[in-house]
C-alpha cells in the first residue's frame, strides 16, 4: 500500500520503495533493500525480476509493469486489492475451521460441570438413603 501512495503521488518506482523500505520491518524490507542495491547496479527492473523471497510476486509484477510500460498505479492497485481478497479469504477459511477445533476442548471443560449440576443432587441422595441405615 506505500508503494500505491508513493506511485499515485508521482514518485519514481525507485523513490517509492525507498520510501516505502522505511515503513517496513519484516524481512521484506530486506528484500527491498536487496532490490535497491541491485538496482543501482544491474538496473531496477532487472533486479526486481531476479530477486526471490516474500515479495517475488510483487517484485515481478513491478518489473514486468516496468518493463512493459504499464502504469505503475493500476498494476500496484490491482494487486493490492489481489492481496487484501487472498489474506481476507484465508481469514475467512480460518473462521470456519474454529468452531471444529473448538469442539473438543469445549467438551472436555463443560461436561465434567454439566455432570456434576445435572446428576449431583441425584448421586447425593443415593448416597444418603444407602448411607442412611449406617450412619445413625
Amino acid at each position: 500500500r506505500f508503494l500505491l501512495v508513493g506511485v499515485g503521488a508521482g514518485w519514481s518506482l525507485d523513490e517509492s520503495l525507498r520510501r516505502a523500505r522505511q515503513q517496513l520491518v519484516t524481512s521484506l524490507g530486506e528484500e527491498v533493500d536487496e532490490v535497491l542495491r541491485g538496482g543501482r547496479v544491474d538496473g531496477l527492473a532487472a533486479s526486481l525480476a531476479a530477486t526471490e523471497g516474500a515479495g517475488v510476486r510483487l517484485f515481478r509484477m513491478l518489473a514486468r509493469s516496468h518493463l512493459g510500460g504499464v502504469p505503475l498505479d493500476r498494476s500496484l492497485s490491482a494487486f493490492v486489492h489481489q492481496a487484501v481478497d487472498r489474506r481476507r479469504g484465508e481469514l475467512t477459511e480460518r473462521a470456519r475451521r474454529l468452531p471444529v477445533r473448538m469442539v473438543i476442548p469445549l467438551t472436555l471443560l463443560m461436561l465434567p460441570g454439566f455432570v456434576l449440576v445435572v446428576a449431583g443432587p441425584a448421586v447425593l441422595i443415593t448416597a444418603r438413603r444407602l448411607l442412611a441405615p449406617f450412619v445413625t
